[in-house]
């Protein structure tokens, strides 16, 4: 439809642009009337949602695949791990909020929006979307925290399985019970505001019980659990074994890493820090915009558009972050009847441990006082959250190792093998140390 149809180089008639205008008498128009420049803002806002949607659908036909390529070798499970179960949620609703985002087609190709069916259809998508996101990115924020600091639910995927439904539970029901409420026809709950559809301004406290509360709680969230995590990831950051709440700032001399497991351990924080990156810009927006309709004004239309089309790359950031840092959930990354290098690195031990008395996949030497310590150092391939048990396994047992060899040196040659093993197996039964087999998959 073209813009010179309309007046003030809108697609609107005189009557439309007039209803379209904040007053007194109007503060919360049912019309929006886009000018050529706004409608080039929701044109980039479309696509931008669009290729988080396509991205999505390409992952699903993945998954699908590797579901058919597993079933011909017997016994399977597409949600091994709490994260699987996480990540499956995450981009379903990716889905569900970039769908609410593409609706905005419409308003693009017509060049003004207004409030009926098609448009409360869109505001309960995003709301549905957007609110379900932040709180399984927080949900995701949390389990690391939890497996890292309280070592429990590593493995636990019936506790996921209940944060999951509770989630999509409060979503349901607060969207549906909203929507059911407010239904008068002279105050609707879902209108212009103004570039896309969604909770009226007259309704302010649903728009943060809704969804504003949770992208503010899972951006602060994502802030607070990846300042401690990386800190302990770089050595500066000690966590006592046994009492979780106890830690201390240090400084320790960065070990030679082989395999690089401690960059994978801190993949998994890339999830909440990326989506602080597409939180940040439209939450500045929208806590001016706050201030600023206070006062009867509106935010500039540039900075609107800019902020919500990152955010609407939520779905294909996402994607991005399980191909390159998770190659290993949702059966992706595995080929049945190929030895994986997980497995033949196990097998690698097992051929040391009998023929040698070897404990570890690697050992590294290191110098400190003239004593030269072992440390063993595991190759996980796997859920980087469960590296970061690993590593803090790793930790204890280098403890354990070092007093050990110490004490051996002061012994007198004399002292059986036998002896050393089984002190050296007593330190890795300490109720501080982990088991090898809960550091992987």
């Amino acid at each position: 439809m073209p813009f010179a149809e309309g007046v003030f180089g809108t697609t609107c008639t005189e009557e439309e642009y007039q209803a379209s205008l904040v007053t007194a008498d109007n503060p919360y128009p049912n019309i929006t009337c886009l000018s050529r420049g706004q409608n080039i803002g929701l044109a980039f806002l479309v696509q931008a949602s669009f290729l988080s949607l396509l991205s999505v659908f390409v992952i699903y036909g993945l998954i699908l695949r590797n579901i058919q390529r597993h079933r011909r070798f017997g016994k399977w499970r597409l949600f091994k791990l709490p994260t699987d179960i996480y990540m499956f949620t995450l981009l379903s609703l990716d889905i569900i909020q970039a769908m609410g985002q593409v609706l905005s087609i419409r308003w693009a190709y017509m060049g003004k929006l207004e409030t009926g069916g098609y448009c409360t259809t869109q505001g309960l998508f995003q709301q549905f979307g957007e609110a379900g996101v932040a709180l399984c990115t927080l949900a995701i924020t949390m389990h690391t925290f939890v497996s890292v600091f309280w070592r429990k639910g590593v493995h636990n995927r019936r506790a996921a399985i209940i944060v999951v439904c509770l989630i999509l539970l409060f979503v349901t029901l607060f969207v549906g019970i909203g929507a059911g409420v407010h239904n008068d026809a002279d105050a609707p709950y879902i209108t212009p505001t103004p570039y896309w559809c969604w909770i009226s301004a007259r309704y302010a406290g649903e728009r943060l019980g809704g969804e504003y509360i949770w992208l503010w709680i899972a951006l602060f969230t994502s802030f607070l659990v990846y300042v401690p995590l990386f800190l302990w990831s770089e050595g500066y950051l000690a966590v006592d074994a046994i009492s979780w709440w106890r830690f201390h700032l240090t400084y320790r001399h960065k070990l030679v890493e082989v395999h690089g497991g401690r960059r994978r351990a801190v993949a998994i924080l890339a999830y909440p820090v990326v989506y602080s990156v597409l939180v940040c810009p439209v939450s500045i927006i929208r806590w001016i915009g706050f201030g600023l309709e206070t006062r009867g004004q509106s935010i500039p239309s540039v900075g609107t558009f800019i902020s919500i089309s990152i955010f609407a790359l939520s779905g294909l950031s996402n994607v991005l972050l399980l191909i390159t840092t998770r190659p290993n959930l949702l059966l992706f990354g595995s080929v049945p009847g190929v030895q994986t290098d997980y497995e033949s690195s196990r097998e690698s031990d097992d051929q040391s441990a009998g023929g040698g008395g070897g404990i570890g996949a690697g050992i590294v030497a290191a110098s400190m006082g003239g004593v030269a310590i072992g440390i063993m150092q595991e190759t996980v391939i796997g859920d980087p959250g469960e590296d970061i048990i690993g590593h803090m396994h790793a930790r204890s047992q280098s403890q354990a190792s070092t007093s050990t060899m110490v004490s051996d040196s002061a012994q007198p040659m004399g002292v059986k093998e036998s002896d050393r093993m089984s002190h050296m197996t007593q330190h890795s039964e300490s109720p501080s140390a982990y088991t090898t087999s809960e550091a992987h998959l």
